[in-house]
């Protein structure tokens, strides 16, 4: 009998949770087709490839100084004194030093630029979803991405509408 109950329970709360799920409506959204699709991400885009060409303008300069330095180096080595030569190799060391330093501050110039720029993307995304999940009723939303969702029917992407809002928000 009491084998019944509980089966019985169990039932009730298999059949109670199915009817709480059918209940609820889940959308999801891509953050980053918004930023890729929207025309402010568009621009972020922009600003972020102008930025890495600069750097890069920047350090291919600087790389183009050391080789032809290291030209000069190698043509004028066996007429030079030890004092000048061992010079010139310090200077060809310390350039190689500030050429990584260059590449490496560089990296790091842009993933600050980035993170900023996501957060900041974040902040505008975030009311724009919750309204748009408040004006259709949608309960959960969820993120679209590499380490998430599996499946989902197009019916419940609401990422189109967010890079339209997008788009529209000052």
């Amino acid at each position: 009998m009491k084998k019944i109950g509980v089966l019985c329970a169990i039932v009730m709360g298999i059949l109670f949770a199915g009817n709480i799920f059918a209940q609820t409506k889940i959308a999801v959204v891509n953050p980053q087709k918004v930023i890729s699709q929207s025309q402010k991400g568009k621009a972020f885009i922009k600003e972020l490839e102008s930025f890495a060409k600069q750097k890069d303008a920047q350090i291919k300069k600087k790389i183009a100084e050391f080789q032809q330095l290291q030209k000069e180096y190698r043509a004028k080595a066996p007429s030079l004194s030890e004092d000048k030569a061992m010079e010139m190799q310090k200077k060809l060391s310390d350039m190689q030093i500030e050429i990584k330093r260059m590449q490496d501050d560089a990296q790091r110039e842009l993933k600050l630029k980035q993170t900023k720029g996501f957060e900041k993307f974040n902040k505008v995304l975030q009311p724009i979803i919750e309204q748009i999940a408040k004006e259709k009723g949608i309960d959960l939303v969820m993120q679209l991405g590499p380490n998430g969702i599996v499946y989902f029917s197009p019916a419940i992407d609401i990422t189109p509408e967010v890079i339209k809002r997008f788009d529209a928000a000052k």
